[in-house]
Parts: structure tokens; sequence; C-alpha cells
């Protein structure tokens, strides 16, 4: 195949593609009804500004100009995420071109794009999704581009640069004390990842904190206890974080193996303990709880660690007397989530 041929081919096969993604869309885009995420950027461009509570402005801008040059009618707003494909498939070869691709990677790369399900989905409806990923490619392809070797080179060292300016939030590079003051300089803090209140480290970091002085506290409340009252007593953990910490460095202190009802540890059960002795870290979840369980709870002994997790620093009660056989109230310790 000669090169102009080569070319030709290419030129023919992704804009034949690109039709297809466009047909596929216009036809697919008018079978249902409207999304409900369309509704509401509709209604976020009759009230237009700078931001909205839950996304930029850029949308509800396309959708003012959408709606009074084409109308709010299914197919007029579902026009341009049709046409933001077809412009992706173009974009995706052009980009496999500029890396080195010859006339047949262009079309894979583009025949990729159409039967991509994430795309065929996004480029369905009217949200920044179906336009997301064409402003991504636009600045590839443009990087890409012969003859940015400049670009080439600082592309490499901005990622570079932006990679170990960001490295401190990911991973444990930093004191405590350092990367607090570092997130305060640089006015980024990692998100939370659940829903637990933080302390001053986010969870990945905070996690890592207290387990050690955990246990040292717990076995110090258990090594006081009598020799024969030691052999029936257990270690109750309200989650699996404590119990494993119990159970890993509790070795060392000859702590038993502690029982909790969170997660698989409640499928390993009471372990025959009768309850009537216990250490309990933090309660059943109150110490009113404790009250109707126990004759006698007594606090012995407080967790607290600066840089742990707030759940991780609680009261350490010595309970005895249970009122119930604790095979008997095992189940209602179950703590799956």
């Amino acid at each position: 195949m000669t090169n102009t041929s080569t070319v030709r081919f290419a030129a023919l096969s992704v804009g034949a593609l690109a039709i297809l993604k466009l047909a596929i869309h216009l036809y697919a885009g008018r079978s249902y009804g409207y999304f409900g995420d369309e509704l509401y950027y509709l209604a976020c461009s009759h009230h237009m500004a700078w931001g909205y509570v839950d996304q930029p402005p850029l949308i509800a801008a396309i959708a003012w100009l959408v709606r009074h040059i084409l109308g709010d009618s299914l197919p007029a707003i579902r026009l341009l995420p049709a046409l933001a494909g077809a412009a992706l498939v173009v974009l995706t070869a052009v980009l496999a071109r500029n890396l080195g691709g010859g006339a047949f990677a262009q079309f894979l790369a583009a025949l990729a794009v159409v039967v991509a399900p994430g795309f065929l989905g996004v480029d369905n409806l009217f949200a920044m999704n179906a336009f997301e990923p064409l402003f991504w490619m636009g600045w590839e392809t443009w990087l890409a581009r012969p003859g940015l070797t400049w670009v080439k080179a600082a592309y490499p060292a901005l990622m570079l640069a932006a990679g170990a300016l960001l490295a401190p939030l990911s991973i444990p590079v930093l004191s405590p004390e350092t990367y607090i003051r570092y997130t305060r300089a640089i006015g980024l803090e990692q998100p939370a990842i659940e829903t637990h209140q933080l302390g001053p480290l986010p969870q990945i970091f905070a996690d890592e904190f207290g387990w050690p002085e955990m246990v040292a506290t717990v076995a110090g409340v258990y090594n006081s206890l009598p020799v024969d009252v030691r052999r029936s007593t257990a270690i109750f953990a309200p989650n699996y974080g404590e119990a494993g910490a119990i159970d890993l460095f509790g070795l060392r202190y000859g702590l038993p193996a502690a029982l909790s009802g969170h997660q698989s540890y409640f499928l390993w059960g009471p372990r025959g303990y009768s309850g009537d002795s216990m250490i309990v870290m933090d309660g059943f979840g109150r110490r009113e709880r404790l009250d109707q369980v126990f004759a006698s709870v007594e606090e012995v002994a407080r967790v607290d660690h600066p840089y742990s997790m707030p759940y991780n620093r609680f009261d350490v009660y010595y309970c005895h007397g249970i009122k119930r056989p604790l095979g008997e109230l095992w189940p209602e310790l179950k703590k799956w989530e």
C-alpha cells in the first residue's frame, strides 16, 4: 500500500467510524426520555452562576447555549454529546498517528472508542462526562504533535514536580509534625475516605498510629488481675483493627486472642469464654450498654494517642458478673459493615 493510499485508508476508515458513532447516538439518544441529571443541568441554565453546589459552571453554560440555539428537546440537548463522541473518535486516531501508528493502528484506536461501553454510555447523555474525554484527548493530541520537543521534555518534568508535591499526601515520607505543617503550607489536605471523624492526620495515616500503645495499656489491665482470674478473662474489641492488634502485639504480654463482633471476628465466636470476666475496649457501643450486660463495670484505663483516629481513643473497662451467657449474647454483638 503506497503512502497516499495508506493516508486515504486511514482518513476514510476513521471518518466512517466517526459517522457511525454519531449515527448511533442520534438514534439511541431519542429512544427513552430525559435523564435526571439532564433536567437538573437545564434548570441550572436558568440560574447562571460562576459555580453550583455540586459542579462548576461550564455544563450550565453549555445548556444555556443549547437552549437558546437549538431548544430544550431531547434530540437538541443530546446533539453536542453525540458530536463530542464523534470528535473523540477522530482525535484518538490522530493521537495514534502522532505516536507513530500506521493506518491500521489509527483505525483500531478509533474503533476501540466506538465500541467502548463507557463511551457509548456517556456520549449518549447531556453531561460533562461526554465533553471531558474530548478535552483531555485534545490536550494529549496537541502534546504528541511532531516538533514539540520542548513540550515532551517539560511535560514529564511537570509531572515529576506535581508527583513530588503531592506524594507526602499519599505516602508517609514526612514525620507527623512535618506533614501537618506541610499541608497547611500548601493549602491541601487529604479528603476523608470514610465518614469517621478525623484527627490531625488523614485516616490513611492515622490508622497506622497507636496500636502498640493500645495493646500495652490493655496488657497492663490484664496482667494486674490475679492469675486464676486471667485464665478465664476475655478481651473484647469493638472492631477488627483493635482485635487484630491484640492478636499480634499481645503475644509479648501473654494476652489471649481477642473477641470481637466485627466482620469475620464474629464468625470466630466467643472462643469458649463465659463472659463472666472481660476486659472491654470502649464497651459494646456505650457504657450504658455495659451496665445492662454486666453486674459490675469498672473504668480501668484510657487509650489515647495524639495521632490515631478519634475512634481509637477510648476507655477500657473491666467487667464481670455477666447477666446472660456470652454465647447467648453473641448474636447481638454482630457488626458487619
